[in-house]
């Protein structure tokens, strides 16, 4: 089973990828850009680490 996902974000695109034979990944793109500006592999506990940021933009977005 391979994934191949991407979410805009603003400007930024998160992309997300996995196979049996790399495992999986995420890159960050712009929206004209086709190479990455970042790229690494994902590890355990990365999900809880980002919800950690998503509710930090949420604080912020609230006091706008």
């Amino acid at each position: 089973m391979a994934i191949n996902k991407t979410y805009p974000v603003e400007h930024m695109n998160f992309n997300l990828s996995f196979d049996k034979v790399n495992g999986a990944w995420f890159s960050l793109t712009t929206e004209n850009s086709k190479q990455a500006l970042f790229s690494g592999p994902i590890h355990k506990g990365m999900a809880r680490e980002l919800r950690a940021l998503a509710y930090a933009v949420d604080e912020l977005e609230d006091a706008l």
